[in-house]
């Protein structure tokens, strides 16, 4: 039975979000059982990764060792005081591969290399298939890269591979979601966009709805 079931016909506000989280989250139910504390330790796992990742884009960056460690513990600090550290939260997973693709293409504008490109483009791909929003982040962070490295010592082919990487991946990713979308009859873009106008959460995306609906298969 699909995941993406049609949310307009249900009493119960029910939306499932893009198949990644939901793949990982049930290989980690497979190999722990169906407890509470696994879920949470993804949690924690991906807020790790995130530490790590921005600790690896800032040395890039030629920011100082110590810096970037006062920079972490900022963001450790942070989960602790607002206690971010959600059950199953789909957003902790997201922001390892939005991070995960900057940081590849950080690597990718200063030393090209074949398996790095090919990986940036999956990724891109995948950050979008566990949460769409991180594309908004991709494409401005990305974008003031990109625009740097042409006036840097990296140069215009360099913001050319990068560019075509982001691109790519971009396409990718729409191509997985019109798959999905024919697949499952509409529902993914229903489950994916329209959840929150048709349960009446957010006057915005009712004003949208009709313009997406243009999408609807």
């Amino acid at each position: 039975k699909s995941l993406y079931q049609d949310i307009g016909i249900s009493r119960y506000i029910y939306v499932c979000y893009p198949p990644v989280y939901p793949c990982v989250s049930a290989f980690v139910i497979a190999l722990f059982g169906p407890k509470l504390a696994a879920l949470r330790f993804m949690t924690l796992f991906f807020e790790l990764v995130i530490l790590g990742l921005v600790y690896r884009i800032l040395r890039v960056e030629k920011v100082p060792r110590a810096n970037a460690l006062l920079v972490v513990s900022f963001l450790a600090g942070i989960y602790s005081v607002i206690k971010f550290h959600g059950l199953a939260r789909v957003d902790f997973l997201m922001l390892v591969c939005a991070l995960g693709a900057l940081h590849l293409l950080q690597l990718e504008l200063r030393c090209p290399r074949r398996w790095r490109f090919v990986a940036l483009v999956l990724v891109v791909a995948v950050a979008g298939l566990t949460k769409p929003t991180a594309m908004v982040s991709l494409a401005g962070v990305g974008a003031f890269l990109l625009i740097r490295s042409v006036w840097a010592a990296e140069g215009r082919a360099a913001a050319r591979r990068g560019w075509g990487a982001l691109a790519l991946g971009a396409l990718l990713y729409g191509l997985c979601f019109f798959a999905l979308n024919m697949v499952t009859h509409g529902n993914f873009l229903r489950n994916t966009f329209e959840y929150e106008a048709i349960n009446g959460l957010n006057p915005a995306w009712q004003a949208m709805s009709p313009f997406v609906r243009l999408y609807r298969f």
